[in-house]
């Protein structure tokens, strides 16, 4: 929920973090991944082409550190 609260707000990467963190408490949150993706995506296309690298390669770092902390215990 706090994802969605937070892509609708346009805070893009605290939503990519809310969204791994409830990816990694239940797997039913695949469901919900290709629509995630697609905006998340969406938003990066609307982009000028160095911001939209930039933005990609910022969500995807902020994807792989969260997945890290949830599995680093």
């Amino acid at each position: 929920m706090w994802a969605i609260v937070f892509l609708l707000k346009e805070y893009d990467c605290l939503g990519a973090i809310f969204f791994t963190f409830a990816l990694h408490y239940k797997q039913m949150s695949l469901y919900y991944a290709l629509p995630f993706f697609c905006y998340l995506m969406g938003s990066c296309l609307e982009l000028p082409w160095k911001e939209r690298i930039v933005k990609f390669l910022n969500l995807a770092f902020t994807v792989l550190v969260t997945s890290a902390i949830c599995w680093l215990p």
